[in-house]
């Protein structure tokens, strides 16, 4: 059981049931009942983009995206709350009841906001590796503004650099590939010749996220060596994503080294 300090008696949760989190899903979930209450209650946690899909459209404020985007470009993690009362579910049913069964129609509780500093020596770290040719990435399951504006501040982009978001939308089965730096630049069909080239310039990075990162490899493969060549932030990266992405970078004919728990950086030597 749980219960809030320092309040005149509080009302004491217990935790029924526990979905774990999961990089694919991007959020975990637990039921829970009020002590002397019958009803249970769902509370879900997890990336803000997984989460709002979940909601009641109804319950999710206007200012939504702008609030986000606030917070992820000042580098920033956000973390997404929704929550749901099981109305007429007994017992029996929530032990045996499945998540995709009960995460839907959800109401917006709000943002997590978290701030997770740079440690003094990060910069410093990785200005070496750039001295030394060594040409550090970073892959990480975070949002894609959040870890983009931390691979400015840590240095992995220069101030001088431009980073252009490499981003895809899917209408009636055709995939489309948006290539911007704050305006669009160029749009990439899947389904139309001509429109198959990346123009990247000199000095520039790619910034992109694991779902565009798999339409690239599946449907626009002649794209991927230059993808790997200039990609600079893989965010939102599933576990098996990122074992495609060193793959990949092996099989382009870079020697790859990552940190240990391969979640925030990889390094890739020439």
């Amino acid at each position: 059981m749980i219960s809030p300090q320092n309040v005149v008696n509080p009302k004491q949760v217990g935790i029924i049931r526990q979905f774990p989190f999961s990089s694919s899903l991007q959020r975990m979930a637990v039921i829970t009942r009020t002590l002397h209450e019958e009803e249970f209650e769902l509370f879900c946690k997890g990336s803000p983009e997984k989460i709002i899909s979940l909601c009641d459209p109804s319950t999710v404020p206007n200012s939504f995206q702008l609030t986000l985007a606030k917070y992820t470009n000042q580098g920033y993690r956000v973390i997404a709350m929704a929550h749901r009362r099981l109305l007429e579910m007994s017992y029996t049913k929530v032990q045996k009841v499945s998540r995709e069964e009960i995460e839907s129609s959800l109401t917006f509780l709000g943002l997590i906001v978290l701030e997770n500093r740079l440690k003094p020596e990060s910069a410093l770290e990785i200005r070496k590796l750039q001295e030394a040719n060594i040409r550090p990435i970073m892959v990480t399951g975070d949002n894609l503004q959040t870890s983009t504006s931390v691979a400015i501040e840590c240095g992995l982009v220069a101030p001088s650099d431009h980073i252009y978001i490499l981003d895809t939308e899917d209408s009636s089965g055709t995939a489309k590939l948006t290539f911007e730096e704050h305006i669009q630049l160029a749009a990439i069909d899947s389904k139309k010749e001509g429109q198959t080239s990346l123009q990247i310039q000199p000095k520039s990075h790619i910034a992109l996220t694991g779902k565009t990162f798999h339409i690239v490899s599946t449907q626009f493969p002649h794209l991927l060596p230059k993808l790997l060549t200039h990609g600079t932030v893989f965010a939102r990266m599933s576990p098996d994503q990122k074992q495609s992405l060193v793959e990949g970078l092996q099989s382009t004919g870079y020697f790859v080294g990552s940190s240990p728990d391969l979640e925030s950086l990889e390094i890739s030597i020439e």
